[in-house]
């Protein structure tokens, strides 16, 4: 919590109507709720303070009672960062998207690890074949799609660098790495995703994409 000394609102001259005082918009300090409680009903001038609005209340006084809270209590207010969640995605603004392709069944696999939180991912792909797969580092040909009224529509990526290089997971290896996804997309709506991981058959020469699911949850 923020605690912010009075007054709360300016205070004004009666006769003149200009601003003697402003209004305290910076915070003196924060506290914890323990630290709020303990204020709270341990300061004898709080304590003070506080009989003095009560009685105004208790009077019928509106206008004492609203002074008196404006310009002699603290406040506290919740601190923190604050933001709104995304947006949800519009269907009618997405382009549909591409089947995937599925050329080894069976024989590759790609796994979704969270690591931070469910937007942090680890992918693990696993080489299952006598072939020697080409890709990025990080990979290049991903692409992450969202699951709409029960179709799959592509989420656009926002253009970003990175310093990847080509690699290659050859027969029996393992590949892990971090998808760019903050960097690409900012912050998701809750939702079902795919990404796909992108791969090139270099022994046939031919393109293949695994994909994998995963949920957010915020």
């Amino acid at each position: 919590m923020s605690l912010f000394m009075p007054p709360i609102s300016p205070v004004k001259d009666a006769a003149t109507g200009k601003t003697v005082k402003s209004a305290t918009l910076t915070p003196l300090r924060t506290m914890s709720l323990e630290e709020v409680y303990k204020l709270i009903t341990s300061n004898e001038r709080l304590a003070t303070l506080t009989l003095a609005v009560r009685d105004a209340a208790l009077r019928g006084d509106e206008n004492a009672c609203r002074r008196l809270k404006q310009q002699t209590l603290p406040y506290v207010t919740p601190c923190g960062v604050f933001s709104r969640p995304p947006e949800p995605f519009d269907p009618a603004e997405l382009t549909p998207a591409e089947p995937l392709l599925d050329t080894y069944p069976g024989q590759v696999s790609l796994f979704c690890q969270p690591v931070r939180s469910s937007t942090a991912l680890s992918l693990t792909f696993e080489n299952h074949t006598d072939r020697i797969f080409y890709h990025g580092d990080p990979p290049d040909y991903e692409r992450l799609d969202v699951e709409l009224e029960g179709h799959w529509y592509t989420v656009p990526v926002k253009p970003y660098g990175t310093a990847g290089v080509g690699t290659e997971t050859g027969p029996g290896e393992t590949f892990t790495y971090e998808p760019l996804l903050e960097a690409g997309y900012g912050d998701l709506p809750d939702g079902r995703y795919r990404i796909c991981f992108g791969i090139w058959d270099v022994t046939s020469r031919g393109p293949g994409c695994r994909s994998c699911l995963w949920k957010i949850i915020t």
